[in-house]
C-alpha cells in the first residue's frame, strides 16, 4: 500500500518506534465490531432488517433489543472516529505495516455487516435482476419486478425511479445476479466483494498518487482510505461510489506515470458508474496531458477537448456493447427527487419559497428549489474552474478533490457517501490545504458518519433505566476517545 525503503524505516529512532501503541488499532477494531453487531440487531434503523435481507440478525425482538443495537452502533462510531484521530496524531506518520494492520482492524469487521445506513445496494441489484428478466431499468423502476423478492428490500422512494447509472455498471450488477443464481444474499455477497476490491484499489492508488505528486503517502492513506466515512459508506454501505472513485484514482495514477490517455479511459469507465467522474478527465488533461503543464492556455484547452472526446467515445462504445445505449441520461436527475432541508442549495430554495409565501407572493416551492439547485450547480462549476486554474503539478489531484467536494455539497442532493469523492483525493495532500482546511475535512468526515440519525422515538425506545445506562455508556466512550486520541493543540497533526 505504501512503499517505504527498509533503510528509511529502520532509521527511525528506537524511542519513536516504541511509542507506537496498539490502542488506536484495538479501539478502531472494537468500534467496527460494535457497529457490525449493533446494526445486526433485530429492527435496527441502520440496516434493512426484513427477513432475507442479510445472512444473520442478532438480539431479541422488541424495543429493548433495538435500543441496545442503536447504543452499540453509536459507541462503535465514537470509538472508530477516536481511533482514527489517534492515528492522525502519531508522529512520525505510521509505516506500511501499521497502516495495513489499521485497515484490517477498521475495515475487516465491516465486511460482515449488512449494507449500512442505506438500502442502495438492494436498488443496484434489483436493477440487475430487472435486466436479467429483460426489463429496461432506464424506462421503468424496480416496481416492475412485482412484490416480494428483490423489490421488498428497495427503499420505497426509489421503487419507481429509473436507473441513473451507466450501462457498464448495469451489466455488471446483472452479471452478479446471474452468478448468484438470482439469489439476493448471494448477489449481496458478490457485491460486497466488489466493494472490497474497490477499497483495495484505493489503498494502492492513493499513496501512489501522493508519492508521485510530492506528498506523504502515509498521511494520504490515513486521510483518504482509513477515514471512517470512506470505510463505513464505501465498504460497509456498499455504495457504488467506491467503484467510481477507485477507477478515477487508478486513472490519475496511470496518468501521472506518463499514460494520460489510458488514465482518461479509466476515468471514463468511472463515469460509467457515476457521471461526475468526467470532472477528473478535465483536470487530468489540463495537467498530466502535458507532462508538467508548460503548454499555453489554448494548447491546454485542446488537450481537454481531446480527452473529453476520448471519454465520450469510451462511453459510446460501452453503451453500444451493452445494448443499453444512452438511456441513463434520462435518469440524470433521479437523485434530485429527495427534497430536504439538509441539502444546502435545496434548503435555500425552501427558505425562499417560505419567504415568498409569507410575503403573499405564493409558495412556488418547486420553482424555488429548482432555481436554488441550478444556482448551486453554477457555483460548483465556478469553484471547480477556479481550482483548476489555481492548481499546480503538485496540487492538481488535491484541487480535483476540492472540485468533487464542491459538486457533492452544492449538488441537488447531499448524501454522506458523495463526500467521499472529494475526501479520497483531498487526502492525497492535506498539506496543500490552507488554514483550517484539514480541520474542516476532519469535521465533515465525522459529521458524515453520524448523518443517518434515527428518530427521537428510536433513540429512547428502551425501558427508562436501559436508556439512561446506554447513553451514559456512549458518553463515557466519547470522553475516553477525546482524552486518549484527540491530538493536543500544540502537537496537532491535522496540519502536517
Amino acid at each position: 500500500m505504501v512503499a517505504v525503503r527498509p533503510e528509511a524505516a529502520s532509521a527511525r529512532p528506537a524511542a519513536v518506534r516504541r511509542r507506537r501503541r496498539p490502542g488506536p488499532l484495538v479501539a478502531g477494531g472494537l468500534g467496527s465490531v460494535l457497529i457490525t453487531l449493533g446494526s445486526a440487531a433485530t429492527g435496527s434503523p441502520f440496516t434493512e432488517h426484513r427477513p432475507g435481507s442479510w445472512f444473520f440478525q442478532l438480539g431479541p425482538a422488541g424495543a429493548n433489543g433495538r435500543f441496545l443495537g442503536v447504543v452499540a452502533v453509536y459507541a462503535g462510531l465514537v470509538a472508530l472516529l477516536g481511533a482514527w484521530l489517534g492515528l492522525l496524531g502519531e508522529h512520525p506518520a505510521p509505516g506500511p505495516r501499521r497502516l495495513w494492520a489499521a485497515l484490517a482492524a477498521f475495515g475487516g469487521p465491516l465486511v460482515f455487516a449488512g449494507p449500512l445506513f442505506s438500502q442502495d445496494a438492494y436498488s443496484y441489484l434489483a436493477q440487475g435482476q430487472m435486466l436479467s428478466r429483460g426489463l429496461d431499468p432506464y424506462r421503468t423502476g424496480a416496481a416492475a419486478l412485482g412484490p416480494g423478492g428483490y423489490l421488498a428490500h428497495v427503499a420505497p422512494i426509489w421503487r419507481h425511479a429509473i436507473a441513473p447509472y451507466g450501462p457498464g455498471f448495469e451489466r455488471l450488477v446483472e452479471g452478479l445476479v446471474l452468478a448468484a443464481g438470482h439469489r439476493l444474499l448471494g448477489a449481496l455477497a458478490l457485491w460486497r466483494l466488489v466493494s472490497l476490491v474497490s477499497v483495495a484499489v484505493l489503498a494502492w492508488a492513493v499513496p501512489e498518487l501522493a508519492r508521485a505528486t510530492g506528498h506523504d503517502p502515509s498521511r494520504a492513506v490515513l486521510w483518504g482510505v482509513l477515514n471512517p466515512l470512506v470505510l463505513l459508506t464505501l465498504l460497509g454501505g456498499m455504495h457504488n461510489d467506491a467503484e467510481m472513485i477507485a477507477l478515477v484514482a487508478a486513472g490519475l495514477v496511470v496518468a501521472v506515470r506518463g499514460r494520460p490517455y489510458l488514465g482518461t479511459v479509466l476515468c471514463a469507465l468511472g463515469a460509467e458508474v457515476k457521471a461526475p467522474a468526467l470532472l477528473a478527465v478535465v483536470f487530468l488533461a489540463w495537467w498530466a496531458g502535458r507532462r508538467g503543464g508548460h503548454a499555453t492556455g489554448w494548447r491546454r484547452v485542446g488537450d481537454v477537448a481531446a480527452h473529453l472526446a476520448l471519454a465520450g467515445a469510451v462511453l459510446a462504445a460501452v453503451g453500444a456493447a451493452s445494448g443499453l445505449g444512452w438511456g441513463f441520461l434520462r435518469a440524470a436527475v433521479t437523485p434530485g427527487k429527495v427534497v430536504s432541508w439538509l441539502d444546502p442549495v435545496t434548503a435555500l430554495g425552501l427558505a425562499l419559497s417560505h419567504l415568498a409565501a409569507a410575503a403573499g407572493l405564493g409558495a412556488h416551492q418547486s420553482a424555488f428549489v429548482a432555481a436554488g439547485r441550478a444556482a448551486g450547480l453554477v457555483a460548483a462549476g465556478v469553484l471547480s474552474l477556479g481550482l483548476l486554474l489555481r492548481s499546480s503539478t503538485r496540487s492538481w489531484p488535491v484541487h480535483l478533490g476540492g472540485a468533487f467536494l464542491a459538486l457533492a455539497l452544492l449538488g441537488p442532493v447531499v448524501w454522506p457517501w458523495y463526500e467521499t469523492w472529494g475526501i479520497v483525493l483531498l487526502g492525497v495532500g492535506t498539506g496543500a490545504l490552507k488554514g483550517r482546511g484539514p480541520v474542516v475535512l476532519a469535521a465533515l468526515s465525522a459529521l458524515g458518519c453520524i448523518a443517518d440519525f434515527p428518530s427521537a422515538r428510536v433513540l429512547a425506545s428502551g425501558s427508562p433505566w436501559l436508556v439512561a445506562a446506554g447513553w451514559t455508556a456512549v458518553a463515557l466512550v466519547l470522553a475516553a476517545a477525546a482524552y486518549l486520541n484527540v491530538p493536543r493543540p500544540s502537537r496537532s497533526s491535522l496540519e502536517p
